[in-house]
């Protein structure tokens, strides 16, 4: 009887053991259930955020005019003036510091690349009158346009195909290119093809 008993009391105890293990392993999965959530959900609006400033990007205005070619001149519409320009680049610097670190990180160092491009193209043109600023966003029109083409490329392969990848360490590398990438990179640019030429047909005009 009292060996049943004490069988009885023990099976109780472990019972009970038992389910405060599951529930709190229960509770462990829930836990990292929301945040893998809730990380998911900041990465989609990342990305989503490089969609809209890939759009941006590529936006251009027309010159009124036609080329020899028979084509319709335009230009960037992001420096349609000083205003404009001032704007995209608080919006774009907003942009990248608020979400790089949901952005995928080959993806990141690009945004990365492109606000030291802008910083550059800020230095030449804040001694240029705004009135000249069509005639050089058609000449660094492409920039911008491979700019949104990559960005956009790179957003829509995570949001179809990387969204899960999440991997801390992967995230903890470096978050801009080497200063040898970035100066070749930056070497193939129409802005640093013209940069010189461009300041001394512009500035004081």
């Amino acid at each position: 009887m009292l060996t049943s008993s004490i069988f009885a009391l023990v099976g109780v105890i472990l019972g009970a053991i038992l389910t405060f293990v599951l529930n709190k392993q229960l509770k462990q999965d829930e836990y990292k259930t929301r945040i893998n959530e809730k990380i998911i959900d900041k990465r989609i609006n990342a990305h989503e955020a490089i969609l809209e400033m890939s759009k941006l990007l590529r936006t251009t205005i027309s010159k009124q005019s036609i080329s020899e070619t028979g084509q319709l001149q335009t230009y960037v519409g992001m420096i349609a003036n000083k205003e404009t320009f001032e704007n995209f680049k608080t919006r774009y610097y907003e942009l990248e510091n608020f979400n790089n670190h949901w952005l995928d990180p080959e993806l990141n160092k690009y945004t990365f690349f492109i606000q030291e491009y802008l910083m550059n193209l800020d230095l030449l043109l804040k001694d240029i009158d705004e009135k000249h600023y069509p005639d050089i966003g058609q000449i660094i029109k492409p920039d911008f346009l491979d700019f949104s083409h990559r960005l956009e490329e790179s957003a829509v392969k995570f949001l179809t195909k990387g969204i899960y990848d999440y991997k801390k360490e992967y995230y903890e590398k470096e978050s801009y290119y080497d200063l040898n990438t970035t100066n070749e990179m930056f070497r193939k640019t129409k802005l640093s093809e013209n940069y010189k030429k461009l300041k001394e047909k512009y500035i004081g005009t």
